[in-house]
């Protein structure tokens, strides 16, 4: 049975960071998710952070690529970058590579629950922590109680779309939120007015709540806070 060292784990890692989109802008993994097809409910997310289109085999899977595009705390991240040999002589794919602003690199699995994981899983799991942590790499599990609730995952998807349709410079979104902090009641219709009547684009407001860059706090803003990676 071949067995996954220290270093060859780091050289999967440093290739998956390294590896460049498709042609269609598309950050593949080692393993290729085939998009479409009947009952299936794959994605492909294009995140501003990685450079790329990210390819998402599940909507849980496409929450927590939300959640990971707003932390602060991530730097980048991949899906299915890497493998893992198991004690069964077959390889694991872990659903998440991630590198935090620290320069850390963690693999995440997403489960529909945490507490209900079949025997199977959790032997697997287990043996991938302990595979991964001799290499440095932390491992963690996320499941749907770490993850922004549907109806809120929708809102946060638009918000993304309208607040990535153009670029804004560190100066505007400085200007936008030193405008914002002067009310702290004020609601998302009313800062539009208030961007357009200072000549900046509307859409900015979008990007400063998907990136959580919002100084106040809004009446519904815990909805739009995920207990996942902060």
């Amino acid at each position: 049975m071949p067995k996954a060292t220290s270093a060859d784990l780091l050289i999967q890692i440093s290739q998956a960071f390294q590896k460049q989109p498709s042609l269609a802008r598309i950050l593949h993994g080692d393993r290729k998710i085939r998009q479409g097809g009947r009952g299936r409910r794959t994605a492909l997310f294009p995140s501003t952070k990685c450079g790329g289109s990210i390819p998402l085999e599940s909507r849980l899977e496409l929450a927590y690529a939300v959640v990971l595009e707003r932390s602060p705390s991530v730097q980048e991240y991949r899906t299915q970058a890497i493998r893992v040999c198991l004690p069964s002589g077959r390889f694991a794919h872990p659903d998440f590579l991630i590198r935090t602003t620290c320069g850390q690199i963690e693999v995440h699995e997403v489960k529909p629950s945490i507490e209900h994981l079949p025997k199977a899983d959790v032997e697997r799991f287990t043996f991938m922590r302990d595979v991964l942590g001799q290499a440095g790499v932390g491992f963690r599990l996320i499941d749907i109680h770490s993850l922004p609730s549907p109806p809120v995952l929708e809102e946060l998807l638009q918000r993304y779309a309208r607040g990535h349709l153009q670029a804004f410079s560190q100066a505007q979104t400085d200007i936008a939120r030193s405008l914002l902090a002067h009310d702290a009641n004020c609601t998302f219709e009313a800062a539009y007015q208030l961007m357009a009547l200072h000549g900046l684009p509307a859409q900015i407001i979008d990007f400063l709540s998907f990136h959580q860059l919002w100084s106040f706090i809004q009446p519904t803003a815990n909805a739009f806070k995920s207990r996942g990676v902060r």
